[in-house]
């Protein structure tokens, strides 16, 4: 997919965002090198609209804690989160890509200058990149207008972020609890509960067979050892 790739070759980082800019509140930034809109070749836009249609996410680690979208169910007020977020979405046949996230990373201090990151939001957005206009700083602005739209052809897109910073009261040891909850955590348990009924049914029916033909082995066997003894 066309995001940004950093300068020269690729290679792992042992460290991550959480560990080197820990409490540091970032405003809006690109994500590329310079102010320039990633130029996204006809072929690359062709398979980033077909990866948006097929409903493909994206998924992002801090400190080993994966990120998730915050939802809001407007009739309940129910708050559900979904693992990774959406990279886009379709609409009347036009496509859309998120190339903005704003990114709130919790933390807990269980003690004096130790501090850890106990979530990892992501709030992802659709911003057209004529909107993003920069100033003096190398920080960004959005003003009004529409969506990223992911048009047949060559397209210019901008990534951008920002990062936020949040002190939470839930513990390092709990930071999962989060995850465990999603709805398509329940569906998976769910699955694994119907494959566990399924083979508890599939092993009675075998040892019912099994027992059947046991005993009438059994039986036939002590009917030969009555006929012998009779004839004896």
């Amino acid at each position: 997919l066309p995001f940004c790739r950093p300068q020269g070759e690729i290679h792992y980082i042992s460290e991550n965002l959480g560990e080197i800019h820990m409490k540091q509140d970032t405003k809006c930034m690109t994500t590329c090198a310079g102010h320039s809109p990633v130029t996204v070749s006809i072929e690359d836009s062709d398979n980033l609209a077909r990866r948006i249609k097929e409903e493909y996410h994206v998924h992002l680690l801090v400190d080993n804690l994966p990120c998730a979208t915050r939802y809001e169910v407007s009739d309940t007020h129910e708050v559900i989160y979904e693992n990774g977020y959406r990279l886009g979405w379709e609409e009347n046949g036009r496509y859309f890509v998120n190339n903005h996230l704003d990114i709130i990373l919790r933390y807990h201090q269980p003690s004096p200058n130790v501090y850890r990151v106990v979530g990892f939001e992501v709030q992802p957005q659709s911003i057209d990149s004529s909107r993003i206009k920069f100033g003096n700083s190398q920080e960004c602005t959005v003003g009004d207008g529409g969506h990223q739209e992911v048009k047949r052809g060559e397209n210019k897109i901008l990534w951008t972020y920002t990062v936020t910073w949040e002190e939470s009261a839930i513990p390092w040891a709990s930071r999962w609890d989060t995850y465990l909850s999603m709805k398509d955590v329940q569906i998976h348990w769910f699955s694994i509960l119907n494959s566990i009924i399924v083979i508890v049914c599939l092993s009675g029916f075998l040892s019912v067979i099994i027992i059947r033909t046991v005993r009438r082995d059994i039986a036939q066997y002590n009917k030969g050892e009555d006929l012998v003894g009779f004839y004896l």
